[in-house]
């Protein structure tokens, strides 16, 4: 999610079905309130959850 990835390309990268991957956001998005990705997103890196341009390794990715 913190890559801009499509949810095909989630569910590949983690060897899921794309209904899976679908399911998990939906719940994701339930148990926080908000009601899309986008806003969510938004949320996670004002509040410092996520640092926009960061790997999940800690490394800079290419943008």
């Amino acid at each position: 999610m913190c890559e801009t990835k499509t949810r095909k390309e989630i569910a590949q990268e983690l060897y899921l079905s794309e209904g899976t991957v679908k399911r998990h956001i939906s719940e994701i998005l339930a148990k926080t309130g908000y009601d899309n990705i986008l806003r969510l997103a938004v949320h996670a890196v004002a509040s410092g959850l996520i640092i926009p341009g960061m790997g999940r390794t800690g490394e800079q990715t290419e943008e």
